[in-house]
């Protein structure tokens, strides 16, 4: 009785670890630093320093080396399918395969310009860089030709396109630019702030979340880091800082709540609605992760020093639950038949507004403190409140 009891125990203990195993390092002989990466339906391919581009046809688990036809330093990867890619990096050299990586053929190259990430909405694509640098293609990266941007000094770290030709791109300095697919000119919009802009999601036509950090110049060992949220394709925007984050280099949303935020120190951040719930999650590395992307729930992260690292479970259960906040909003009832009442005992709501899951506003109604969507499905309600916090919420409406 003593064995099976213990027995129990134990497995009950490793079933416990299973479900909240979160990343797990994956060991492979490459030590140069991994910049990006991409998966596609039966591969995964990552980019970075010393011409790397390695392969997985094990959705990660294992890599292998594959040869580039013209050296070059990487900062960006993007394929197409499981044969067809473009890699780009230094002197914004781009190279494309069609049998997998085992031949590139040069489609462009500019003398001292670099690359630093690259996009496709179908065949028509971008990719930022150095100096404001802009290039776009529209036959799949077989031509290129650049764009107009302001002739600033600074790199453009990130690029986005959103279903319908929405183009954002966010730099140093807190740069932000946004254009439609068709144009080639860059137009401004103002941050509101200066810190470097590292990484821009798009989430279905209307919310772009922008995240950034560097190091502190004023106090050596602080850092600066920013969120941006728009739910309005830009026209307003929400900002806070993530004080369990350091700089911010990636993130990934699966939708507008959902999703991860990484950078310096190995530091990984799980968000369940932006502004109100996050939890740090356990990396194994201190170094720094510059890449992050899920494909049917398998998250892959690379970073300097050849670092891999791998979830099967969108990262298990998050830690450090003193990070997370206490929403005081309260919805009820929850689900409902469309009619509903919101809540706070703090401060009035300023405004209620709906998102479905592909980040698509929905028109909510408000009569008398009763408001109410005309349609079932499950929605995510960002209210405002007069204190100028805001709160994020699911509800489900049958």
């Amino acid at each position: 009785m003593f064995l099976v009891r213990n027995f129990l125990l134990l497995s009950l203990c490793f079933t416990q670890l299973s479900l909240s195993a979160q990343w797990k390092k994956i060991y492979t002989n490459y030590s140069n630093d991994l910049f990006d990466l991409h998966q596609v339906p039966g591969k995964v391919y990552a980019a970075g320093q010393g011409s790397t581009v390695l392969q997985s046809s094990d959705s990660g688990k294992s890599w292998k080396k594959l040869s580039l036809t013209i050296p070059s330093n990487l900062r960006t990867v993007y394929f197409f399918d499981s044969l067809t890619g473009i890699v780009s990096g230094e002197n914004a050299r781009i190279q494309k395969t069609y049998n997998g990586g085992k031949t590139w053929t040069q489609k462009y190259v500019r003398t001292a310009a670099y690359t630093y990430d690259m996009t496709f909405n179908g065949n028509a694509g971008i990719a930022v860089g150095k100096d404001l640098l802009a290039i776009s293609s529209v036959d799949a990266g077989e031509t290129w030709t650049v764009d107009t941007t302001p002739l600033v000094r600074k790199q453009l770290n990130s690029v986005s396109i959103s279903p319908s030709g929405n183009c954002w791109a966010v730099g140093d300095s807190g740069f932000i630019f946004r254009k439609q697919l068709s144009e080639k000119k860059w137009l401004p919009v103002n941050s509101g702030t200066i810190i470097n802009l590292t990484n821009v999601s798009t989430i279905g036509d209307s919310v772009i979340i922008i995240t950034g950090g560097m190091p502190d110049t004023a106090q050596v060992g602080k850092h600066l880091n920013i969120l941006l949220f728009s739910n309005d394709n830009g026209a307003s925007w929400l900002s806070t800082t993530l004080t369990e984050l350091k700089t911010i280099y990636s993130a990934y949303f699966f939708d507008a709540d959902t999703g991860f935020i990484c950078g310096t120190n190995g530091i990984i951040s799980k968000s369940y609605q932006i502004f109100n719930y996050r939890s740090q999650q356990l990396s194994g590395t201190a170094t720094a992760l510059n890449k992050i992307e899920f494909y049917n729930n398998n998250g892959l992260i690379v970073g300097d020093g050849g670092t891999i690292l791998r979830s099967t479970n969108r990262g298990g259960r998050g830690l450090n639950t003193s990070l997370l906040l206490v929403n005081p909003v309260r919805i009820y009832p929850n689900p409902n038949n469309g009619n509903f009442t919101i809540s706070h005992s703090e401060s009035s709501i300023l405004s209620v507004k709906a998102f479905d899951s592909n980040g698509k506003a929905v028109s909510v109604n408000n009569t008398k403190d009763i408001y109410s969507i005309h349609q079932s499905g499950t929605f995510t309600l960002q209210v405002l409140l007069e204190n100028g916090q805001m709160w994020h919420s699911t509800i489900v409406i049958h």
